[in-house]
């Protein structure tokens, strides 16, 4: 049964939160394993840190041969890259 929600601001508060909680977090992104787990009755967290606002975790960049994804960056915004789009041709 989920008793607490955070939704961070940066990746230290994420990071504080979680050092806090430890073992009782579960860090999410969207949701959308979350509700998987809640309609199978997996849900073994009680305390939710959302990161899906944090900046940090929301770029993409190239450096040299390798482009790097933040965990928070979106389908949308993968597809509408230049980055991405200039390394498939």
């Amino acid at each position: 049964m989920i008793k607490e929600v955070y939704k961070a601001k940066n990746f230290d508060e994420a990071l504080n939160i979680l050092d806090i909680k430890k073992s009782r977090a579960k860090v999410i992104a969207g949701g959308t394993d979350l509700i998987v787990e809640m309609r199978n009755n997996k849900l073994e967290k009680e305390v939710l840190i959302d990161i899906s606002d944090i900046e940090e975790l929301k770029i993409i960049k190239e450096k040299g041969n390798t482009i790097k994804i933040g965990a928070c960056t979106t389908f949308k915004d993968i597809m509408n890259s230049d980055i991405i789009s200039c390394n498939l041709s």
